[in-house]
């Protein structure tokens, strides 16, 4: 069967360009998509490090809180820094007992990768 007239076949060439357009099209959408994905992903996890190491930090303060708790301490604001194997790089620790009209009030402060959480309580003095 031949051609009416006015139609026309398509080309051949013509229908793998239009092909090619089309699998270049669905590349590009399927990189964009998995950037979107690889972006939120790398979201999650610095939200998880960031979970983790405040978990850690609480934990050090509440530790270092309890201690400070069981001992009657000077009135005075002492800075250390403490060995956690399981934080990486420095963790400083600031310590504050502070007395007023019969109240000591005990801060602890503990800082580590870029983070800090500090806890206070307060105290009938003497104790």
């Amino acid at each position: 069967m031949g051609a009416a007239a006015g139609q026309a076949f398509p080309r051949r060439g013509a229908d793998a360009g239009a092909t090619l357009v089309e699998a270049l099209a669905a590349l590009t959408l399927l990189a964009v998509a998995g950037a979107v994905v690889a972006s939120a992903a790398g979201v999650g996890l610095r939200a998880l490090h960031t979970a983790t190491v405040d978990r850690r930090l609480v934990a050090l303060a509440a530790r270092e809180l309890a201690a400070l708790q069981t001992r009657a301490p000077e009135p005075a604001a002492v800075a250390a820094r403490l060995a956690e194997p399981e934080l990486a790089g420095e963790v400083r620790q600031t310590t504050e007992v502070d007395e007023t009209a019969g109240l000591a009030t005990l801060r602890v402060a503990v800082a580590a990768a870029g983070r800090r959480v500090e806890l206070t309580t307060r105290r009938g003095v003497p104790w």
